[in-house]
């Protein structure tokens, strides 16, 4: 930088690289002053720090019809009478309502805890991502279909943010994160997706932890390599009105070297690469019919209603995201209808 006149002042853009996905640290700056001729030097550093995040691509989808959590009598809320369920205990804080003290949990803890609400007809999503590497293809391919799987988690959780539902986060290594109907929620949640990686100890395990508190929506996103996805929503199915289940990537080895070849080639040496399948499991308060019981090699006992997407990319996802009236109008005749 030339010598600059007394109170004079500069400013320098520096540019980043922002195509990839991630969190990047900026600074400690550190400034270097010199005299002309290089005998002297001063290093002074700079405190200042901030951090960018590089948020996953997000694509617009039409409107998840959410459908609203069960109450205890296993009946479905319609969203029209209101009340309140029991979510969850806590410790007692002076100067709350006694009404709210639930007595036999006090009688057991030896202390007093109180009743925490929620409304059963609220509209809320939890969105899952699984980070686990065997539930993607090895090398490159992994790689990638990792960061439309990242892609499609966060379509999903921006177009439940944006009809205003309460949306949780979570992922298979852990991660919980909850957004509470406001913009500045929804940016925390993109921005804990912008630093996840695949994680060696992360277990579908996470999944059966959902079960309590559950509100209208679930949806799983994972790769195509993955088996046991069925497995692990079929203990949680029932507390969600919707299950929604989006393998992403190539479901076979062959289908992954497949890929590997077609993108390491300047010229496609294979067809265009399908562009997604959906089946729809309806099920209203019983379990799968008999004809087409085993996905994977699992029969899948729900209440509500399940969709398997299987897609190769995230921007394949908006041809076949169960908006409301296609999950409404099933074919005549359907073994899926559960009728």
């Amino acid at each position: 930088m030339p010598r600059l006149a007394g109170s004079g002042c500069r400013t320098f853009e520096l540019t980043l690289d922002t195509r990839r996905r991630g969190v990047v640290r900026l600074g400690p700056a550190e400034v270097i002053r010199s005299d002309p001729f290089g005998l002297a030097l001063r290093r002074q550093q700079l405190p200042a720090v901030d951090t960018l995040h590089v948020r996953p691509r997000t694509r617009p989808l039409a409107p998840l019809a959410s459908a609203p959590s069960r109450d205890p009598d296993g009946q479905t809320g319609q969203g029209t009478a209101g009340g309140l369920e029991i979510h969850t205990l806590r410790r007692y804080a002076p100067g709350e309502d006694l009404r709210l003290v639930h007595w036999p949990s006090s009688a057991r803890a030896g202390e007093l805890m109180v009743r925490t609400h929620v409304d059963p007809s609220e509209p809320a999503a939890t969105v899952v991502l699984d980070t686990r590497p065997a539930a993607y293809p090895p090398g490159r391919v992994g790689v990638a279909t990792f960061e439309e799987a990242v892609d499609v988690t966060a379509a999903a959780v921006m177009t439940c943010a944006q009809e205003a539902f309460g949306v949780r986060l979570v992922t298979t290594a852990g991660l919980r994160v909850a957004g509470r109907r406001r913009r500045r929620d929804a940016d925390v949640l993109m921005d804990e997706l912008a630093g996840v990686r695949l994680d060696d100890t992360a277990s579908l395990d996470v999944v059966a932890t959902l079960r309590r508190g559950g509100l209208g929506t679930l949806v799983l996103v994972t790769g195509g390599f993955d088996r046991q996805a069925l497995a692990a929503l079929a203990p949680v199915a029932h507390a969600y009105g919707r299950v929604v289940l989006v393998r992403v990537g190539p479901r076979s080895p062959a289908a992954a070297r497949a890929v590997d070849r077609r993108d390491s080639s300047d010229r496609a040496r294979l067809r265009t690469a399908s562009p997604g399948r959906v089946v729809g499991i309806g099920v209203i308060g019983g379990t799968v019919p008999t004809s087409g019981t085993h996905l994977d090699g699992t029969a899948l006992r729900a209440a509500g209603r399940l969709t398997v997407i299987d897609v190769p990319d995230a921007e394949a996802l908006a041809d076949h995201w169960p908006t409301g009236e296609r999950n409404r109008r099933w074919p005549r005749g359907s073994p899926w209808t559960g009728r």
